[in-house]
């Protein structure tokens, strides 16, 4: 036994001690405590322990979300799974369930995938074994991955090595268990990171084409089968119903747009040819590191390996795919940048790699293979001496530790630094969550923490991510986020999307308030609305909605309906008898309703406003030539024959004179404080006939609210903060364009000189007062913009950036948007807009300073009545309310069955969930054909000819689809099994004769 171990020992010793040296550098994943860091935020238990079978909707997530929406998503499943029954089974607490599945693999799979890849590529070359690991598994670009988080694109980077290593074996042998294997592999890849497996089928397309004429045609069919077919086979439960959902989408939207490529684009050719992620090692996003001098070593061992590659055909191919990936990882800078935007934009499935540092996992494979290849050949060189020879190897293989030295000392931190456990705050919080047993959704203010608890019955949801994509009509704009609270019809919006809780979390990790408000801004903000209370038995800042809707609810007197049919909805309305109705719809789906000023304000579907604004002549209102038009005319749908009311800003109301309903005065001396929201007022109107008419809204001499005027610029000589000598250039590049997004007119300046400040000397259009400054910027670190305003009359704004958002290292050198409403004094004929850096850079030299402004413009602010006004019936939302029961009955994530009590028609049964087509609902006699987008983001099925008690069923129609394929994928994974054990057995009985 001690001769076999010592045999062992001596042909795997540097296996060992390389497999020794990753486990130090990765201890402290080994340690007590959770792990969270950038891109990996930890989960719940409960959120996994529903996920002990095969589901294809999730509740927990967003605000509901479709795993077959993205073709990555559905792969996960297997891993929350796996997951949920660890919990199940064994009660693993979350800290150990994310090592075991997601972060010690890495650890394991690395060094040894590498060292089968090593001993079956060059079986005679073992001395550059400890080299060829370490270079692997410790470079700066697995350790970004594995500090930042990424651990699912590290464990594929950690397989690529053996699968490459099981495809040459096949090629070589057509061993049934080998292509078996290399199937499996694959499909264990491809439950990590679909991105990682696209570009390890990249690596082996180029292997099979490298060698082809040596493999031969029918050798290399056979390979892509085995390597395509059993994925195909074992993912076929997710595969058909992906195959037959009604809503698709690859990638994310916006995903494959070529500007994400150049903002992606950290790594210059320096930081590529050296496989030095720019990045390392304090991982600060957008921050770019200089290169260490030791590091310009690695590129040079392309030069023997160039030489080497005339008699070893596998360093040939390694060198190709070396420099091929160079050019790769440095994405769209040059040289020959431009060739990776147009892969990007014109390859099928390229456009997943927005980010070119992926192109990484070819480099870092190539290099450790040319690296452990070198000390290799170097060990051999100096045989015959046996002190330098071992010097030698002792020096080549410790330098992959010398040069990744902070993993060793410890400096660096991110998924290394483990968290114990969330602080007692939020474990009270979760506590009490935990023991709240009715649906509510949780809105984190302004984003959501790393510990925030959620399930599915308390998901989770986050101002800078759901709200701003689907309720994004409870938002103006994307730094606004207090609008979420104070829009007029926020509460009932909220209380329909089933949210209770308001959270304005602690900044325990840092990384929350730096793109935002303070926090402080958030709590005054949740503390001054009405409709909040405050839970004053919890020490982080919770606020309460009353009367939060279930996952499912019965809406009988009003709904946001966002896709409908015309016909349908006035049907809707006729048949409520005595009760007052309110619609709103989404403008984007509105067909009767043309698209309104401001994009970013919810559309009222009884309001049309005209493409073109038009100046009104009525009586004493005639239009002064010499004067903007002040009225507009919008049309107004008037669906019921009831008393409805208009809802005015308290601190818009001294705009508007008058509002006329076609020839009738609506006097605003009636103005009643709002009982639902008391910034605003409100103004009885009588009863209208059904149908369309026409409202005028007045505004008071000089405020011209409605049309815009000519700006006009010049470049003002007299400016004291641009002293640049490229103000020519720029003058030349600015232009007065007509037909911005409002349809007015707007100031753009557009420099290909990038300048780090401007300044315009602007004309301003009679009687114009209200304007929108925008532009975009760059800063690096230590500088910040500084905006000023300077009017003809004396008043000054100034705008310091730094007092409005931190400028945080992170964040510098990448572009960001700003946007600011300015309000003149009346009578202001000019201003001089100037923007300028602070500390002022040196202009004296186009592009002498890395901050610049660009795409700035600055515009009449085209006045959206609907900022200013609302109509409808929302005082009496409350009191309209049929009285109702629901009870509810879950039996999946994707199955609910509601038995409903004491409704009249009609009604729409609600799904608090996010819209998907795949959504059905059938009552106990027929399926529910009219199925809604309402309130911005759920399902709405209106129920015809239901009262009293009745059951409806509500499906994931696409999960009916999962058996037959979950069939298919274990029949495949049995048959796989037999065929494994079968080739096991004969290869035994073949030693067993042979001996």
């Amino acid at each position: 036994m001690s001769l076999k171990i010592k045999t062992f020992l001596k042909i795997h010793w540097q296996f060992i001690l390389a497999f020794i040296l990753v486990i130090w550098a990765f201890h402290r994943w080994f340690g007590a405590g959770m792990i969270t860091w950038g891109d990996w935020w930890p989960e719940s238990i409960d959120s996994y322990l529903g996920w002990l079978k095969p589901n294809l909707w999730s509740n927990s997530k967003e605000l509901g979300m479709n795993m077959l929406k993205e073709f990555s998503a559905p792969v996960w499943i297997p891993s929350f799974m796996t997951a949920g029954w660890l919990a199940h089974l064994f009660n693993f607490k979350y800290e150990w369930i994310e090592k075991i599945i997601w972060y010690w693999p890495y650890v394991f799979v690395a060094p040894i995938s590498f060292y089968y890849f090593w001993k079956t590529f060059f079986p005679k070359n073992s001395h550059g074994t400890l080299a060829g690991i370490l270079f692997f598994t410790i470079n700066t670009y697995s350790m970004l991955l594995t500090m930042g988080g990424q651990v699912n694109m590290a464990v594929v980077y950690a397989l690529t090595p053996a699968v490459l290593a099981l495809l040459k074996r096949y090629v070589e042998t057509k061993n049934i268990r080998t292509g078996v294997l290399l199937g499996l592999l694959v499909t264990l890849a491809i439950s990590y990171e679909v991105r990682g497996v696209m570009l390890m089928t990249m690596l082996v397309i180029l292997f099979l084409v490298f060698f082809w004429k040596k493999i031969g045609f029918k050798t290399v069919v056979l390979s892509l089968l085995w390597y395509f077919s059993i994925p195909i086979l074992l993912n076929m439960w997710w595969i058909i119903p992906f195959v037959f959902q009604k809503q698709t989408e690859l990638l994310p939207a916006t995903y494959d747009q070529a500007k994400w490529v150049v903002e992606s684009s950290y790594a210059d050719f320096a930081h590529a040819i050296t496989l030095f992620h720019p990045q390392w090692y304090d991982n600060v996003l957008g921050k770019i590191n200089p290169i260490p001098p030791l590091f310009f070593l690695i590129p040079l061992i392309l030069i023997p390996s160039i030489l080497w590659s005339k008699r070893e055909p596998f360093i040939k191919f390694f060198t190709l795919v070396a420099i091929v990936s160079i050019f790769l990882a440095k994405g769209a800078n040059e040289p020959f940048g431009v060739i990776y935007i147009e892969f990007f934009k014109h390859v099928p499935g390229f456009s997943a790699f927005r980010d070119p540092s992926k192109f990484n996992v070819f480099l870092a494979l190539a290099y450790s293979t040319l690296f452990a290849f070198l000390v290799d050949q170097v060990y051999r060189l100096i045989a015959q001496n046996k002190i330098w020879r071992n010097l030698a190897f002792v020096i080549l293989s410790i330098m992959p530790i010398i040069w990744l030295w902070p993993v060793y000392n410890q400096k660096i931190d991110g998924t290394f630094n483990l968290i114990q456990k969330p602080t007692k705050a939020y474990q009270e919080f979760t506590d009490a969550l935990i023991n709240d047993h009715n649906f509510s959704r949780t809105l984190w203010l302004p984003k959501k923490q790393r510990f925030a608890y959620f399930s599915e019955l308390h998901p989770r949801i986050s101002l800078d991510s759901e709200i701003h994509s689907s309720l994004y009509y409870l938002k103006n704009k994307a730094q606004e986020t207090q609008d979420a609270l104070t829009h007029p019809l926020s509460e009932y919006l909220l209380q329909d999307a089933g949210v209770k809780y308001v959270v304005v979390p602690d900044d325990d990790t840092q990384d929350i308030y730096k793109d935002y408000h303070s926090k402080e801004f958030y709590q005054n903000l949740a503390s001054q609305t009405p409709w909040l209370s405050k839970r004053t038995d919890l020490k982080l800042s919770v606020y309460e909605i009353k009367n939060p809707e279930d996952i499912v609810y019965v809406r009988n007197n009003w709904f946001f309906v966002n896709t409908f049919d015309t016909d349908l909805v006035s049907d809707y309305l006729k048949k409520q008898n005595e009760k007052l109705g309110l619609v709103l719809s989404d403008y984007k789906n509105a067909p009767e309703v043309s698209q309104p000023v401001s994009k970013d304000m919810p559309y009222l579907f009884l309001l049309r406003i005209p493409d073109q604004v038009e100046q009104v002549a009525n009586g004493k209102d005639l239009v002064n030539q010499n004067h903007l038009a002040n009225i507009q005319e919008i049309d107004l749908n008037i669906l019921r024959n009831e008393p409805s009311t208009f809802f005015i800003p308290k601190e818009n109301i001294d705009s508007f004179e008058w509002l006329k309903i076609d020839n009738d005065l609506v006097s605003l001396d009636t103005k009643e404080t709002s009982p639902w929201n008391p910034n605003f007022y409100e103004i009885r109107i009588p009863a209208y006939e059904v149908g369309w008419h026409k409202l005028y809204l007045k505004a008071k001499v000089g405020e011209n609210l409605f049309t815009d005027g000519q700006i006009d610029a010049d470049f003002d000589p007299q400016s004291q903060y641009c002293v640049s000598t490229s103000m020519n250039e720029i003058l030349s590049n600015t232009q007065t364009v007509p037909g911005g997004f409002d349809g007015g007119q707007f100031l753009k300046m557009h420099s290909l000189a990038n300048p780090s400040c401007f300044s315009r000397y602007i004309k301003i259009p009679n009687n114009k007062t209200n304007f929108h400054l925008e532009f975009d910027y760059q800063y690096k670190f230590g500088e910040h913009p500084i905006v000023k305003v300077v009017e003809s009359g004396g008043v000054n704004h100034i705008l310091n950036l730094k007092d409005f958002y931190p400028q945080p290292e992170n964040q510098s050198n990448r572009w960001h948007h700003f946007e600011q409403f300015i309000a003149l004094a009346p009578g202001t004929k000019t201003v001089t807009v100037s923007l300028n850096m602070e500390p002022a850079p040196n202009f004296n030299q186009v592009g002498a300073s890395e901050s610049w402004f660009d795409n700035v413009q600055f515009y009449p602010n085209s006045i959206n009545p609907h900022e200013f006004i609302y109509w409808g019936n929302l005082f009496q939302i409350q009191s309209n309310l049929d009285p109702s029961t629901v009870a509810i009955k879950k039996i999946s994530n994707g199955q609910f069955q509601a038995t409903i009590s004491g409704t009249k028609n009609p009604q729409i049964v609600i799904l608090n969930t996010m819209f998907n087509p795949d959504w059905s609902a059938t009552t106990s006699d027929k399926s529910v054909p009219t199925h809604l987008k309402v309130n911005g983001f759920a399902n709405g099925f209106i129920v015809p000819d239901k009262e009293g008690t009745y059951k409806i069923n509500l499906d994931f129609s696409l999960m009916s689809r999962v058996p037959l394929g979950l069939a298919i994928s274990l029949t495949a994974l049995v048959a796989l099994i037999a065929i494994l054990i079968f080739s096991k057995i004969t290869n035994l009985k073949q030693t067993k004769n042979e001996k």
